[in-house]
């Protein structure tokens, strides 16, 4: 527009193939200002194609013709607008709005055109063209086509922005009001309105808590003024329709069926109380986290129940997921109810007992969650099982890194707790290793989150050398099963000068509990030591490579100093049992020539 002070771009090429040149841009003869004009200036006159609803009629794939109508709410007029992309004209034959109406060019050179009878007409756009019409007369009503149908089956489930749509009759134009409410409530809420033939709007539910009922609604008025109605309900982050959400489900209790029998049942729809095989007290599978959950409305009251599983009393749990155990006692104020239940630990419970606590956080995909950050996720869910107030998450398949997590009521952020219990606080955060079990306590009423990361991978821990699976570990020599291992002459320590990995009937290498896996004699066999203590055993024999437990080369049985026999954690200790594979044999081979100068001196 203005003259430019940058050299470079004083060569560039115009849109018309001029130069750029030194001098202003700002004109109304050039190229573009007349065809800028000409659209504002049809734009203006036509509020319809400025503010009037847009159905879209026609569009191919790649290049090629665009077509949409605008219709004003007011006047309901047809403004028919056809986009040519292609480096050629294009013949298309679409269905407008208004069957019958003759269309006349608003813009553009095409020729007047009528539609007939079922709406269809034939559109020729030129290359890199367009063209707009209008038709002579208002768009037509839908009639006996008129009909609505929201595209949500009942007790279906919502989350996050949940798009909530409806079928309503093709090619007609007609005006889709949403609302909703939650169940129990008489006000509606609006949602929004489309104006097309597809309409469909978005409802953030991200802060109703999991298990809210809610009610939906569609009103569709066609151009005569004619109106249809739907409603539906669904469930924030639960599928309770009919169809259920998992594969198979035919509403039946089988094998698999997780019911809830207690002095409720009757009140959810069974026959009676305590029935394990009622359908109407059956729980869905939530799909992504492999729990189950269900939503029903119960009366106000004072409730017993259990869990059972296939429909019988053959398998059930009680208070604390105990199999068989105590009923589980709740009070219920009325309405509806969302249960949760965990097919590992069996532990079970309700809105009315407390909230549903989940740990949306950096590390939820990795837990299987669709995405981080997710507080409807139930892989996190927290439970109380022996209800005192803390919450508790274990889990041990986070892969090694740094996350941060924070704490979320009612499957939402509505309600969620960060650092020292503060509501919408800072992101906790910790880091973990490959295999560690990283606990996430609660306590409800402080909202102290407290995380702490164990290491398996400790002596008989059955994960690391030393475990039960290696040399030394009571399942190879010199773990108790074989010579050298405590059952044999010279393997308990009967003889001085023990075999590598000595000890006593697989006891922890180095246990103290015979002569020379301890410390007790000059000589000790590699990985020996006084139960993981200062390494190796203080004796002046006892600074050869490997003939301390948790040694800085990594030798020992993983029962050692916190540095290097933490179960592999240590730098020095991966170097030794991952890297260098060799420098073991070494050390065997160097230990074996120790304990046979030791004998040798002992005999002399």
């Amino acid at each position: 527009m203005f003259a430019s002070q940058v050299p470079s771009y004083l060569d560039d090429t115009l849109i018309d193939g001029t130069p750029y040149g030194s001098g202003e841009h700002f004109s109304t003869e050039a190229q573009l200002y007349p065809l800028i004009s000409e659209l504002a200036t049809l734009r203006g006159e036509t509020p319809a194609l400025s503010t009037g609803a847009q159905i879209e009629l026609y569009a191919e794939d790649g290049a090629g013709v665009y077509a949409f109508s605008r219709v004003d709410r007011d006047e309901k007029i047809e403004h028919l607008v056809a986009l040519n992309n292609a480096p050629e004209e294009r013949t298309v034959t679409l269905t407008a709005l208004t069957p019958g109406a003759s269309y006349s060019p608003l813009y553009g050179d095409h020729a007047p055109v009528t539609a007939a009878a079922d709406g269809t007409l034939e559109l020729t756009v030129p290359s890199l063209g367009a063209a707009v019409l209008v038709a002579d007369q208002p768009v037509a009503a839908a009639g006996d086509a008129q009909e609505i149908a929201l595209d949500l089956a009942d007790g279906g489930k919502v989350e996050g922005r949940a798009p909530i749509s409806a079928t309503v009759a093709a090619d007609r134009w007609a005006e889709t009001s949403f609302s909703w409410r939650l169940a129990g409530e008489v006000a509606w809420t609006p949602l929004g309105t489309a104006e097309d033939d597809t309409p469909r709007i978005f409802h953030d539910v991200a802060d109703l808590p999991v298990g809210t009922l809610i009610e939906y609604r569609a009103v569709s008025t066609d151009a005569s003024g004619e109106r249809v109605a739907d409603s539906a309900t669904a469930v924030v982050g639960a599928d309770l329709s009919a169809t259920g959400s998992q594969d198979g489900d035919t509403g039946e209790v089988d094998e698999q069926s997780v019911t809830l029998p207690g002095s409720h049942n009757a009140a959810m729809g069974c026959a009676g109380d305590w029935q394990p095989d009622c359908t109407s007290a059956q729980l869905d599978l939530d799909a992504d986290s492999g729990k189950y959950t269900g939503t029903f409305d119960v009366p106000a009251g004072d409730y017993a129940f259990k869990v059972a599983i296939g429909g019988s009393w053959d398998e059930n749990y009680g208070a604390g997921g105990v199999p068989g155990g105590d009923d589980i006692t709740y009070t219920h104020d009325g309405g509806p109810l969302t249960f949760w239940y965990d097919p590992v630990t069996h532990v079970v419970q309700n809105s009315a007992q407390g909230p549903f606590l989940t740990l949306p956080g950096s590390m939820n995909a990795a837990l299987g969650c669709p995405e981080d950050w997710m507080p409807g996720c139930m892989r996190t869910w927290m439970q109380d099982a022996d209800g005192d107030g803390i919450y508790t998450f274990s889990t041990e398949d986070l892969p090694r890194g740094s996350y941060e997590v924070k704490v979320a009521h009612g499957g939402s952020w509505a309600e969620n707790y960060g650092v020292d219990g503060v509501l919408d606080g800072a992101n906790h955060t910790f880091s973990t290793q490959d295999g560690e079990i990283v606990t996430f306590s609660y306590d409800l009423a402080t909202h102290q989150l407290t995380i702490e990361a164990s290491d398996p991978r400790s002596a008989g821990s059955g994960k690391q050398p030393g475990d039960g699976e290696q040399p030394g570990d009571g399942e190879q020599p010199g773990d108790g099963e074989q010579p050298g291992d405590g059952e044999q002459p010279g393997d308990g320590g009967e003889t001085p000068g023990d075999a590598p990995g000595a000890g006593d009937e697989g006891t922890t290498p180095g246990d103290g509990e015979q002569p020379g896996d301890g410390g007790e004699a000059p000589g000790d066999a590699p990985g020996a030591g006084d139960e993981g203590t200062t390494p190796g055993d203080g004796d002046e024999d006892d600074q050869a490579p490997g003939t301390g437990a948790g040694t800085d080369t990594g030798s020992g049985s993983g029962s050692g100093s916190e540095e290097a026999a933490d179960g592999g954690r240590g730098p020095l200790a991966r170097t030794g049992f991952e890297i260098l594979p060799w420098a073991l044999a070494v050390t065997l081979v160097l230990a074996a020539g120790i304990g046979l100068t030791a004998r040798a001196r002992r005999r002399a």
